[in-house]
This record gives C-alpha cells, sequence and structure tokens, in this order.
C-alpha cells in the first residue's frame, strides 16, 4: 500500500516545481485525500501527511494562492484574519487509537514568511499556564479569529477544536502575537478565571456530549456551555463530563477576557445551529 502512495507524492513534490498553480492545488487536494484512507497505517498516513505540508508550504512561497479555492481540498480550513495581517491554515490527521496530529501553516503578509506550527501536545502538561510559541503548539483545528488590542499592540484570539482520543474531545481558547520578526508566540496572559491567570483555557469532556463554544462580536463576549459531570463521584473525571443546560462567558474589558459566570442564554449570546465536529472528526466547515 505505501509503496504507490509515496510514488504518488514523490511525482506531487515534482510536478510542484515544473507545473501550473492550478495542478498545484490538484496535487495538495491528492494527497490530502491520500491521507484520509481509513486502511493505512500510522506510518503511511504521517509519510503522505509529510509530503502534504510540503508541497503546500512550497505552493504558499512560491505562487498567487491567494484567489484560490481552498475549500476544494477536503477537511482543510483557511482563515482570513480579520485586520488581513494573515491566512491561517489548518487540517489534522486521524491516527490508530482514536488519536489526533494537528497542523496549521501561517502566511503572514507584513512578512511574506510562511510560518508551520509544530503540535507538541502530547509533550505538554499544566497547558494552560504555559508560555509557548510557534514550535511548541498546543494543536486544534482553529474555525475563528478575534484581533484584540492590548496598549499598544494587537493579540489574537482563537477558538478551536481538539478530538483529543475515543474517550474526551477538548475545546480550547487561545491567544498568540506575532513579533516583530514574524515569530508566532502563544505567551499572551489574558484570560482571567475565577482568580487564576491564564495563557489558554482548555475544555475537555464526554466525546458522547456536544459543547457550545462561540464569540459575540456585537458583545465582546466569548459563550459557551458550563460542563459538569453526569453523576457524583465523577469529578475530574471528563469523560462524564457534559453541558449542564448553563451558560458561562469570556468577556472583553480593556483587551482582557474576565471569566463571567451564568450568561444568560435567552440573550442574543446564544449557541444557534451548534454543531460537534465530533460527528464529522476532520470536518472544518461545521458552524462553531
Amino acid at each position: 500500500m505505501l509503496k504507490p502512495l509515496l510514488q504518488l507524492c514523490f511525482f506531487v513534490l515534482f510536478s510542484i516545481q515544473g507545473y501550473s498553480q492550478a495542478i498545484s492545488l490538484d496535487s495538495l487536494k491528492q494527497l490530502r485525500k491520500a491521507a484520509l484512507n481509513e486502511n493505512l497505517t500510522n506510518e503511511e498516513i504521517l509519510s503522505i501527511n509529510r509530503a502534504f505540508k510540503t508541497t503546500l508550504i512550497e505552493f504558499l512561497e512560491t505562487s498567487d494562492w491567494k484567489k484560490s479555492p481552498f475549500d476544494s481540498i477536503p477537511y482543510f480550513a483557511r482563515l482570513t484574519s480579520p485586520d488581513k495581517v494573515f491566512d491561517l491554515f489548518c487540517w489534522n490527521v486521524g491516527l490508530a487509537e482514536g488519536e489526533f496530529k494537528y497542523f496549521a501553516i501561517m502566511a503572514h503578509h507584513p512578512t511574506e514568511r510562511v510560518i508551520a506550527f509544530t503540535d507538541q501536545s502530547d509533550k505538554l502538561y499544566d497547558v494552560e499556564y504555559k508560555k509557548l510559541d510557534q514550535n511548541n503548539w498546543f494543536g486544534a483545528l482553529y474555525y475563528e479569529v478575534i484581533p484584540v488590542k492590548l496598549k499598544k499592540e494587537v493579540y489574537y484570539t482563537v477558538l478551536g477544536w481538539d478530538g483529543h482520543n475515543d474517550f474526551t474531545t477538548k475545546k480550547v481558547i487561545d491567544a498568540f502575537r506575532i513579533d516583530e520578526k514574524g515569530f508566532v508566540r502563544f505567551d499572551q496572559i489574558v484570560f482571567k478565571y475565577k482568580g487564576n491567570q491564564k495563557s489558554r483555557v482548555v475544555f475537555e469532556y464526554s466525546e458522547r456530549a456536544n459543547m457550545s463554544l462561540k464569540y459575540n462580536e456585537k458583545a465582546e463576549l466569548i459563550i459557551f456551555d458550563h460542563l459538569a459531570p453526569f453523576q457524583e463521584g465523577a469529578e475530574s473525571i471528563f469523560e462524564f463530563y457534559g453541558p449542564d443546560l448553563s451558560f458561562d462567558g469570556f468577556e472583553l474589558s480593556k483587551g482582557v477576557w474576565n471569566f463571567v459566570e451564568d450568561v444568560d442564554a435567552r440573550s442574543p449570546n446564544t449557541m444557534e445551529n451548534y454543531i460537534d465536529p465530533r460527528k464529522n472528526k476532520l470536518n472544518l466547515n461545521s458552524p462553531k
């Protein structure tokens, strides 16, 4: 199985250097489809994905890609920051035992740099308090980018989804800035939660449950389901956690996100049309 797929990878890597932009985008589609084959081993999937990542970087560095229809690539997302500073491309691969590996590439327009994020989730601990960067990234599939002004600088809050494993799902609120050299730093301590200051907020809950996490721009409020154990004695056993029909939030004030309990779900800050990505683990086109 691996040999013909690797032959495809070598063909694509060769063709992108000598053919048109249209063929390059088609090459990305072929590689992405190949990596979604459920009959492959982890080694085969990761090998094809390396070729996909290399091809994507080459495509972004050498072609006029901004009007390319990236939505034709299956289970792959392109996010443009509202201030047009960058485009962020996100995807994942599903591995054995229900685990995922996450990937992101940023095209930073002011510096014309193409920046790869390296997922180190499986090596990180106390992740809510860690200062990270593009080479030490808490991987997730981002679906919303929120620019925030703090003093004279701008940082970006992102909402993301992590399938985690067969037992639990995670949602994440993270924040990063881009320094003067175009380096991405996840070092913004901007989440105030019950007396604690955090670099990011991670929610973990049963893979059988659906958790809402969405931004209301008008109210400058990130609103989400409050999670609680389904039964007594299951505190901190997150495979037994799910929404309890109440909502909490993070409200933006002077560039900092402050935790707010018991947000009124009858207000405009509701979760209309929410669909959890667990229903299609790789589908980045699902609503938040």
